[in-house]
Parts: C-alpha cells; sequence; structure tokens
C-alpha cells in the first residue's frame, strides 16, 4: 500500500505513512497493518513513529444475534415477533397511584403505541398470507384453463372465445 492514512478517534491520533503492509491474522481474529516511515499528529502536536504495527480487531457477527429484517422474515418468525412485541408492550409501571382519568389516557396511549408498533408487522403477515392465497387461486385458474385447452371442452366453450 502506499501513502498510507490513519485516524485513530479513540485516541486522536492521525497516522500517515509513504507506505504499508497489511497482514491478516486468522488466528488471532484480526488484520495487522504495518507502517513504514510513519509520522503522525496528536492533539496537533507532530509526533514521529517510526515502523509502527497497527492491530485492527476483526469482531465476528454472531449469527444468534443477527436479525433479519422485517421484511424477510418467515410467517413463523413474524408469529414470534408479533408475540414478543406484544408482551414487551404488557409491561408497565404500576397504575395503583393514578386516577381514573389518568388511566383511561394512559390506556388509550397504550393501545395507540400498541397499533403503531405492531402494525409493521401485522401488514408482512397478511402479505405473505395474501401472496400464498393469490398463488393458489392464480394455480386453480391456470389449471382450469390448461384442462379446458387439453380435451376436457371443446374449443368453442373455453372463455376467450
Amino acid at each position: 500500500m502506499q501513502d498510507v492514512i490513519v485516524f485513530d478517534e479513540a485516541k486522536n491520533i492521525i497516522l500517515k505513512a509513504p507506505r504499508g503492509r497489511l497482514e491478516v491474522d486468522i488466528p488471532n481474529q484480526q488484520m495487522n497493518l504495518h507502517l513504514y516511515d510513519a509520522k503522525g499528529l496528536t492533539g496537533g502536536n507532530p509526533l514521529f513513529v517510526g515502523e509502527p504495527i497497527l492491530p485492527i480487531k476483526l469482531s465476528p457477527l454472531e449469527k444468534n444475534n443477527q436479525r433479519p429484517k422485517i421484511s424477510d422474515m418467515t410467517f413463523l418468525q413474524l408469529r414470534d415477533e408479533l408475540r414478543d412485541l406484544e408482551r414487551r408492550m404488557n409491561i408497565s409501571e404500576p397504575l395503583s397511584k393514578l386516577s381514573a382519568e389518568q388511566l383511561q389516557v394512559k390506556r388509550d396511549e397504550s393501545r395507540k403505541r400498541r397499533k403503531d408498533l405492531t402494525s409493521v408487522v401485522r401488514v408482512q403477515i397478511h402479505q405473505q398470507v395474501s401472496f400464498s392465497f393469490a398463488c393458489f387461486g392464480f394455480t386453480l385458474v391456470a389449471f382450469r384453463w390448461v384442462s379446458a385447452c387439453i380435451g376436457e371442452k371443446p374449443i368453442s366453450e373455453l372463455p376467450w372465445r
């Protein structure tokens, strides 16, 4: 690599080197950046570094922590997501100290919030179900037309005649 510039936001350091080399260290799950003749600035003050080796940690994404987007979820995942959202919405603070009017306002706010939060998941569930039924319906229609075309009915009785 040539004309390498590295900015470390945590340490507020800028390093510049005319050349560098990147080495992958798979067992340690990191990359090592070798800089040659590096110079830098820290807090605006010049800094001569020399030939540092900068380790860059590679944090692998755990598959268990990756949640798919709502549009990529299966029907069962969407159903679980909806149940989880509703369960979290039912957890609330104690309401015993509130008056009847405050309870009514709180209940209305809770219903509106629940409807707003779950509507995205509900719409996706409805899209998946309606798409499945549409496919099934079109298959039945196509089957009927094909069966008419192969001889169950005379051509004169086909729908497009």
